[in-house]
């Protein structure tokens, strides 16, 4: 599963690609959380629980 970085205005937004529901850049219903200026949003099917953070 994957995610994309969109550049908005003046913010960044990462959303997850092929979800169950559409995410909204304005108020979207995953509550995103807000991170080193980067919006990260919450998938609705759950594949944060799954994923392996890559090393920096």
């Amino acid at each position: 599963m994957t995610w994309t970085a969109l550049e908005v205005y003046d913010s960044v937004q990462v959303v997850p690609d092929d979800d169950l529901k559409p995410h909204s850049l304005i108020h979207c219903e995953c509550h995103p959380r807000f991170e080193g200026g980067i919006f990260i949003h919450n998938s609705f099917d759950g594949r944060e629980a799954t994923e392996t953070l890559l090393p920096s």
